[in-house]
């Protein structure tokens, strides 16, 4: 059996969010690490006319730890602390855009049931504002007149940037990235090029179609705004979300649309809506409430696609799945790729550094354990 600490060469074929969790935390156990990705290079996305291969490249960039139902998250205050940990050393000062982040009401019931989950989670997660207070903080909204509530540890991260970042501290930490596209997962595996292959390839090829019906493929398409205002950078969520950019200024995005497909390449295939036709049809009332166009004019319109795990009792989360010796599959991230990325990394890089001759023949959702220097696999 390997030790935790035994040197390995590692491929992770894709340079997402969680591809570059997994790479960051490989490097930390001291494995050689070669990232591979056709998708994006670098940390960069590829834009094909709109249209991203990496979800991760077209992310909100919303970082905290509750559901929308404002509960706190499976293993949430984790994820978040191991999540900004990651965002830290990729230089926090150059990533965060906004750290004012509200979620308003939407009538008295809803009013009712958000103050009823601020008084069980504390001051700590949610700070009530009545609405005045909101109002005053958002004067362009139409969505305060029933108050609502401040995320406190709420974070707005510009994920293309923090890709870009990310990549280059796994980079200073001898990473190497080859940029090509990996069609056949099994004739890369069999190559024996490598002691671990880990796929984190998410929706853009071959990560549905590893874990089958347990997953779906969600397109979303989303609107980047100019803020004619120039309003102060503080992010809107209720559903829909509004979020500051980190340039140019005075940039927002507004999103998105949720849009079950059947493959990838069905995506490319619709291409991308135009932001007049986003913001008088899927994101009309989001627009309405959150970004007037008294306030705001419209930039250019976005897509990519995600791949959301399987449901479990503590919601939709991602996956682990060995599905051959020496070959892993992390991902599924689903809307929660922040959140999710550093924590499914550092499991992944710890399933790597275990000894994987046993098969698991049965996909492994989250929430797991894994035992140090065990094979075995245990539910908590």
């Amino acid at each position: 059996s390997l030790k935790n600490d035994a040197m390995l060469s590692v491929a992770v074929i894709g340079g997402g969010l969680c591809g570059l969790g997994t790479t960051y935390h490989l490097l930390a156990r001291g494995h050689h690490v070669t990232v591979i990705d056709g998708a994006c290079n670098r940390g960069v996305a590829i834009n094909d006319n709109g249209h991203f291969r990496t979800a991760s490249a077209v992310a909100a960039g919303l970082l905290h730890p509750l559901s929308p139902r404002l509960k706190m998250t499976w293993c949430g205050e984790e994820a978040y602390d191991m999540a900004f940990e990651l965002i830290q050393a990729a230089g926090s000062d150059q990533i965060v855009t906004s750290s004012e982040v509200y979620r308003p009401c939407r009538d008295d019931e809803d009013r009712d049931a958000v103050t009823k989950a601020a008084s069980k989670l504390g001051p700590k997660e949610l700070e009530i504002l009545d609405a005045n207070t909101l109002t005053a903080a958002v004067p362009w909204s139409a969505m305060t007149r029933f108050g609502g509530v401040r995320i406190v540890r709420a974070r707005v991260i510009d994920a293309q940037r923090y890709m870009s970042l990310l990549w280059k501290a796994c980079e200073c930490r001898g990473a190497v990235w080859q940029f090509r596209q990996i069609s056949n997962i099994d004739e890369f595996y069999l190559q024996g090029e490598f002691d671990r292959v880990i796929f984190c390839g998410g929706a853009s090829g071959l990560g549905n179609k590893l874990l089958g019906d347990q997953t779906s493929l969600i397109r979303g398409q989303s609107v980047k705004l100019h803020s004619v205002q120039q309003h102060n950078s503080l992010a809107l969520l209720r559903g829909d979300y509004l979020c500051p950019l980190a340039e140019p200024p005075a940039t927002y995005i507004l999103g998105a649309t949720r849009e079950r497909i059947s493959t990838f390449e069905h995506s490319l295939a619709y291409g991308v809506d135009s932001p007049h036709t986003l913001l008088t049809s899927h994101l009309q009332k989001a627009a309405f409430d959150m970004a007037p166009s008294t306030d705001f004019t419209p930039i250019c319109a976005t897509a990519g696609v995600r791949l959301d795990g399987p449901k479990t009792n503590f919601g939709r989360l991602p996956v682990l799945a060995v599905p051959k010796p020496g070959l892993i599959f992390a991902g599924a991230l689903g809307s929660r790729g922040l959140l999710r990325h550093a924590q499914v990394g550092a499991l992944a890089a710890e399933l790597a550094s275990l000894d994987l001759g046993a098969k698991f023949n049965e996909y492994i959702p989250l929430p797991l354990r894994l035992p140090p220097s065990s094979k075995a696999v245990s539910y908590t």
